[in-house]
């Protein structure tokens, strides 16, 4: 019971994050343009929801580590969900510390001079949907190795960072 609860907890926070993070990638894509205050709301509520995912992930984890019948071992699934939300942790806070503060306030208009900024924003939609495809993954997880999983991200990326450097 405490296990569903956690799940459902984890399942609406990331669709609520997820939804914000997406929503304002095709945003910056179709528009070229960064707005600063609503990139500013959209940043801090996806940092709230992206602790609350850390929270309510790890809980799982130890939940199913405690009820398991045997030595427990993380899986391929698992190891590389935790990769890719390790990544898009690490490239949140990269985006937080030194992307953003040059955007609040500002009005400013996409182009090559911002592909720093462009390629952390790049890597931050992949890890994501490669995180939300690996989350749901079930059917074919049993079948694929961390390598797999980590071919698959790898794919995600280059499209990511095609679309983001040349758009």
């Amino acid at each position: 019971m405490l296990h569903q609860a956690v799940l459902f907890v984890h399942v609406i926070v990331f669709a609520m994050t997820l939804a914000a993070v997406l929503r304002e990638d095709l945003r910056l894509l179709v528009t070229r343009r960064i707005d600063a205050p609503r990139l500013q709301r959209s940043a801090r509520s996806v940092s709230i929801g992206l602790a609350a995912l850390w929270g309510s992930g790890l809980a799982l984890v130890a939940i199913d580590a405690a009820t398991s019948a045997g030595p427990w071992l993380p899986s391929a699934k698992l190891q590389a969900k935790l990769f890719a939300v390790g990544v898009l942790t690490v490239n949140g806070w990269a985006l937080h510390a030194w992307v953003f503060p040059r955007l609040w306030g500002v009005a400013v208009r996409i182009d090559r001079r911002l592909w720093p900024a462009a390629a952390l924003g790049a890597i931050s939609s992949a890890s994501w949907v490669t995180a939300s495809f690996i989350g749901v993954a079930r059917v074919v997880s049993p079948w694929w190795s961390f390598a797999g999983f980590m071919a698959l991200y790898g794919a995600v990326l280059g499209v990511c960072l095609a679309l983001a450097l040349t758009a």
